[in-house]
């Protein structure tokens, strides 16, 4: 199977479902206002197609250009705006050590490296972004940051506070043949000798070069061109750096107990008087705390959600084996059926939550869910808007038949309209699947228009959505991942399954950060 370009969205069909989500969200008084300056500006959207249409000829995938060259646009710092934390289980070794944990999950990611086909599933999918996961870099620009990719790596970086250290994971048994993974014992007895360096002194220290890229990217992007600028030792240490298949984090203090703490210290580090030893300028981060609690830190321009969990899921499975050397099995395939059905089950129960937290308000809000659509070159999300007129009438009704002690009584009916819903609610999930979503495409129409044409407002909310839900069915070798929030007023829920529960974290800023326990409590009812 050859997989195919991404498609130009047709306008018609574009604004079909614009006008769909907006009927919905919009108050009857404002919606024929929209559809108003919708015929008003036709002729200019006809225009802005035609231009998009040519532009995106012969190119592989210009929704995936578009997505990254805004990420890499962005001049925030990383640690709070596209850092991508997830939490591993905990190792089902008995014996295990901190050096233990951290030279297996060095091994583990060693040999996903080397032998990328143990994350290919059964079904054809692109797998550029498998190709910016190791080796690869955020480096800083002036304007725009880059993704830099180092094929002759075979060092991984370890930050601690005895300093930064090369560890060599990888080895290349011919000149220019492919790599292989160091035997286990051989990476696990390099990482003994890092650990038993004494702490650093002012002039080694790692947060000094760690807490650069935790900078803002024009400040870092300038400091890192006087350091090259110099050249000598420090610039030397730089490319060391930069070029390293990924970055080991050995923290000098025990993970949180807190599941959310837990997450914030993957992505910012120990907290208190510990040295920043996070390297957010690559792609991927290992870091393993004193009590072995592991956890994994991606850079969302180079990676999406979906591929870091399975990134992680696999890393954590091989690490499992390192120890035991025990032959590796695939995780358990889950049915695709049961997959549509365990997220619109995740979809609705929300909506229902936001409903009973927000009362009638919660209609305005636009609900969104990233979909893949890996099944084109170079895909990775686009947004399916998953609030439908049939599951807010599920939601109507499940709200109408809540009893006093907050348990629902199912009958025929809610059974009914949750079938017709989820049905749905699939139908949006495929549409985007195959080609047919509306974000990337209206976002290329609305960057257009000029600033004050008066369709601007209507479409706006389509690129900042007020509720953003992510996550997966089942995931067994993850923990707990967080999804980013990028507006000033706006809810991410990220969901996780497991074999007999589901664990749902929710981030919130501005208005929805007031509700987020409200929200917490009706969530757990469900």
């Amino acid at each position: 199977m050859t997989l195919l370009n991404y498609p130009v969205p047709e306008l018609d069909v574009t604004f079909q479902e614009v006008g769909r989500v907006l009927q919905l969200t919009l108050s009857p008084d404002i919606y024929p206002e929209f559809r108003s300056a919708l015929e008003q500006q036709r002729e200019l959207l006809q225009e802005a197609q035609q231009k998009l249409a040519t532009r995106a000829l012969g190119r592989e995938n210009w929704v995936t250009e578009q997505f990254k060259r805004s990420l890499l646009s962005c001049v925030d710092p990383l640690p709070t705006s596209t850092a991508l934390p997830v939490v591993l289980l905990p190792s089902k070794e008995k014996k295990c050590t901190q050096l233990g944990r951290a030279a297996a999950l060095l091994w583990a990611a060693a040999k996903l490296y080397s032998e990328p086909g143990l994350l290919e599933g059964d079904v054809p999918m692109e797998h550029t972004q498998q190709s910016e996961v190791f080796a690869a870099s955020r480096i800083p620009g002036t304007s725009q940051d880059q993704i830099k990719v180092y094929p002759d790596s075979l060092h991984a970086l370890i930050t601690c506070v005895g300093g930064v250290f090369p560890v060599d994971i990888l080895w290349r048994p011919s000149t220019g043949g492919p790599v292989s993974a160091r035997p286990f014992i051989d990476i696990y007895n390099q990482l003994a000798e890092v650990m038993d360096q004494p702490c650093a002194g002012k002039q080694n220290d790692p947060s000094a070069i760690c807490s650069l890229s935790a900078l803002e990217r024009k400040t870092w992007a300038a400091i890192r061109e006087e350091i090259l600028g110099q050249g000598g030792e420090a610039a030397a240490s730089l490319g060391l750096m930069e070029s390293a298949v990924l970055t080991l984090c050995l923290e000098d203090c025990n993970a949180p107990s807190e599941l959310a703490d837990i997450l914030n210290a993957v992505r910012l580090g120990g907290g208190g008087d510990n040295p920043c030893l996070r390297y957010y300028d690559k792609v991927v981060n290992l870091v393993v705390f004193k009590d072995c609690t592991a956890g994994m830190m991606f850079e969302h321009s180079a990676v999406d959600g979906m591929v870091a969990g399975l990134v992680t899921e696999c890393v954590y499975n091989l690490s499992e084996t390192a120890d035991l050397n025990l032959v590796h099995t695939e995780p358990e395939k889950v049915n695709g059926g049961q997959r549509g059905l365990y997220d619109a089950w995740i979809n609705f129960s929300l909506q229902l939550s936001l409903r009973q937290t927000l009362g009638e308000s919660a209609a305005s809000h636009m609900l969104v869910t990233p979909t893949h659509m890996r099944h084109y070159k170079h895909g990775r999300c686009d947004p399916t808007y998953s609030l439908t007129m049939h599951s807010r009438k599920l939601i109507g009704a499940l709200t109408s038949c809540v009893g006093p002690d907050n348990t629902i009584q199912y009958t025929t009916d809610i059974l009914r309209l949750f079938h017709v819903a989820f049905l749905e609610h699939k139908k949006l999930i495929r549409n985007t699947k195959s080609g047919q979503g509306v974000g990337p495409h209206l976002a290329a129409l609305r960057q257009s228009l000029p600033s004050d044409n008066p369709l601007k407002k209507f479409l706006d909310p389509f690129g900042c959505p007020s509720v953003y839900l992510t996550g997966t069915d089942l995931m067994e070798g993850v923990e707990c991942g967080v999804g980013n929030v990028y507006a000033q007023d706006q809810l991410a829920v990220t969901y996780l399954g497991k074999r007999n529960k589901v664990r749902i974290v929710l981030n919130g800023k501005g208005s929805f950060a007031l509700t987020l326990d409200k929200l917490r409590e009706n969530l757990m009812r469900k």
